[in-house]
């Protein structure tokens, strides 16, 4: 353990302990050989039982808790890295279930462009809503309670062996970047742009004006169940 490296895995929290769970439990069970997590969960303008959880690392609280929930989920996403007790940072969605060696995979793309790239998973979708990537969309459970974990880690393992290397990127998440790039493009404005698109579109076109063009590791293989704590509680 003493020879990994340490990577932050930051996650937003606001409403449900099992989702924490949920998700706490795929990062913890899957194995990586290279890397090691360290978790930092951010409650944003939580219940109060999600902000008395001891798994919590920080409360956030946002200055108008009924301004619009995107404007502050960046908030709260801005301040998780500012406070990640790692510079490298994966940002990932409670809704989000890892694999065996996704962080290896995504730092070792991290490691092949010396830093200079964003580098995202490549995200299994539910189906719930409309992929970016409809290649790779299979339904292994939409809620938490009916989510197939066998037939996840078999399909995520059978992936993992039939990639090699990185694709252009096409969803935003889970992100590994580090924290002065990150301050350097600006964090997440707070808020979709018009005209532009949203936050993360944003952000990914400032990291690529400064040289840090979207790429996703093939091999990182991540399952998105969708929508999550906003609606399956």
């Amino acid at each position: 353990m003493r020879d990994r490296i340490s990577i932050t895995c930051g996650c937003l929290i606001y409403r449900s302990r099992d989702w924490l769970t949920f998700f706490l439990d795929g990062v913890c069970s899957a194995r990586n050989a290279r890397t090691q997590s360290v978790l930092h969960i951010v409650a944003n303008d939580p219940t109060p039982d999600v902000a008395a959880d001891p798994r919590v690392s920080l409360i956030h609280r946002n200055p108008d808790p009924e301004e619009y929930y995107m404007r502050r989920v960046y908030r709260a996403l801005n301040r998780l890295v500012e406070t990640a007790p790692t510079d490298l940072i994966v940002l990932l969605n409670s809704d989000m279930i890892v694999s065996d060696y996704w962080l290896d995979e995504l730092y070792a793309l991290y490691l092949e462009f010396d830093g200079r790239v964003a580098a995202t998973s490549l995200l299994v979708e539910s189906g719930r809503l409309r992929s970016a990537i409809p290649e790779y969309v299979r339904d292994f459970g939409r809620t938490k309670h009916t989510f197939d974990w066998f037939g996840w880690r078999t399909h995520a393992a059978r992936l993992r062996d039939e990639h090699v290397g990185w694709a252009d990127g096409r969803l935003f998440g889970p992100l590994l970047i580090h924290r002065e790039v990150f301050r350097k493009a600006g964090g997440y404005p707070i808020g979709n742009v018009s005209g532009v698109g949203t936050g993360d579109r944003v952000f990914f076109d400032c990291l690529a004006a400064m040289g840090y063009p979207h790429r996703m590791a093939l091999r990182s293989v991540v399952y998105h169940v969708q929508i999550g704590e906003q609606e399956d509680v």
